[in-house]
């Protein structure tokens, strides 16, 4: 997923890349604090593993799943109808939610179009007023099956905008959508990015699943980042490969926390990307400790596994909601990490591991100092809502497959890295954390026991 895409059981047995992970710290260095609280609103309906956009001071939903984390039978894993046919444009400013359906008939477009923008774990970036929207997972009408998408989705956000909000009886989605395919497309699960025009788009790591999901199948790993141009003069439109580095088997990864950082070199701040953690190791289905770092042009560096000073990760490990600070005076970058899925977890103050990668509620951060060192510090957790139904009493756990959204008027770098130290004073909302996955209980055992979240979380925080 960049869903809970394709996620195995996990049994004791698993190999995770390294033995160890580093140290878990107290939040003493972090120069800020940070906290949730469910907003005044939520959703219109409940979404994770989308794609999502902001224009105009609206948040645009398009494609993710309606239930919660798929299920591990023999069919019926990735049913069809919980793909999810509903766009939504947020206002946060006011609470107002717009939606409309894919299906309905003046969006104009065809059957075979809205199965390539209803799949789960598609990839997308924004530039200026487009969505790029890539592959993704979901049902195949020829084939009567489940696939990964070909398929680059190149969409129109102001008159996409009017179609779901019905201020102009004239717009529709098809008008405002353009569409090729290309086989370095077929992916799932992995991050689309690229940090100005004159960069190639970098498609990261990620998978080919073909046909519906098993417990027993397995998909195709890219185990590379696939670098390219998308040459669209607003009619044209087409895929211009680059070089690329070969496969490497250690980015066999998909689901993965993931986020633009910034290392500050002299007056020079250089942009890049770290893929942190991920899933799964070929042995046990384990995870990967060690992130990889990635340049604008789609280089990339892995620390030895085995180095003395390496970081390996040990909590929020798979796709959750992030979201990156960086302080130019103190030259460090920070990474939030919001919940989701860990192998480390934390309760009065003490640490476990547990090998099924339970839900968890943490909020952590990872401190890249100006050396480079990195390590992970305990920062906060979501507010505590409680279940009515199935499990009443206990918390829900959020975060997995969700997004984060800046909020408006917070200074931001080029690539959406907030500026902390243009924060000021006293507590700011920064974003929200918006929809994913909310579970009832830390290891699931059926599909009943997880759903898609409606939830919005506005984020806070205030320098120390």
């Amino acid at each position: 997923m960049r869903t809970l895409f394709f996620f195995f059981c996990m049994y004791l047995h698993a190999q995770n890349q390294t033995d160890a992970y580093s140290d878990i710290l107290g939040s003493e260095a972090v120069p800020f604090t940070l906290s949730l609280e469910a907003a005044s609103f939520t959703l219109a309906s409940g979404v994770h593993s989308y794609v999502r956009a902001v224009y105009d001071g609206k948040w645009i939903l398009i494609g993710g799943r309606t239930n919660g984390l798929h299920g591990f039978q023999d069919s019926g894993n990735f049913p069809a109808s919980s793909q999810n046919d509903l766009v939504q444009v947020v206002d946060p400013s006011t609470g107002t939610v717009w939606s409309r359906l894919l299906t309905d008939p003046s969006s104009g477009l065809t059957p075979e179009q809205i199965y390539t923008l209803n799949v789960t774990a598609a990839q997308g970036f924004q530039d200026s007023d487009m969505l790029y929207m890539i592959g993704g997972y979901g049902y195949d009408p020829g084939r009567n099956e489940n696939s990964t998408k070909s398929t680059l989705s190149v969409i129109r956000l102001p008159g996409l905008i009017k179609w779901v909000m019905n201020t102009d009886p004239s717009e529709t989605f098809a008008n405002n959508l353009r569409q090729t395919t290309h086989p370095l497309l077929k992916v799932a699960g992995g991050h689309l990015t690229r940090v100005n025009k004159h960069k190639p788009v970098l498609l990261i790591f990620g998978q080919d699943f073909d046909g519906n999901y098993l417990v027993s199948s397995n998909g195709a790993y890219t185990q590379q980042v696939r670098a390219f141009h998308v040459i669209d003069n607003g009619k044209s439109l087409y895929i211009k490969p680059c070089p690329i580095e070969a496969p490497n088997a250690n980015y066999r990864r998909r689901d993965f926390p993931v986020g633009p950082i910034i290392s500050q070199n002299g007056k020079a701040l250089d942009p890049s990307v770290v893929v942190w953690a991920g899933v799964f190791t070929t042995i046990g289905d384990g995870y990967w400790t060690v992130p990889v770092s990635i340049l604008p042009h789609g280089v990339t560096a892995m620390a030895d596994p085995n180095g003395s000073t390496t970081f390996r990760q040990g909590m929020n490990i798979y796709n959750a909601a992030t979201s990156g600070l960086f302080s130019k005076s103190e030259r460090a970058m920070y990474q939030i990490f919001f919940g989701g899925i860990s192998y480390v977890t934390v309760s009065d103050s003490m640490f476990s591991t547990d090998s099924e990668f339970p839900f968890i509620n943490t909020v952590t951060a990872t401190r890249i100092d100006k050396s480079g060192s990195v390590t992970q510090h305990l920062l906060s957790s979501f507010p505590t809502i409680l279940q009515t139904t199935v499990f009443p009493g206990q918390p829900f756990l959020f975060g997995a497959e969700a997004w984060f959204f800046p909020a408006s008027g917070v200074q931001l770098f080029p690539s959406g890295v907030i500026s902390l130290d243009d924060l000021g004073a006293g507590p700011v909302v920064v974003g929200y954390v918006v929809g994913g996955i909310q579970s009832r209980v830390p290891n699931t055992s059926s599909m009943s026991e997880s759903a898609a979240s409606a939830f919005v979380f506005r984020v806070t925080v205030e320098k120390n």
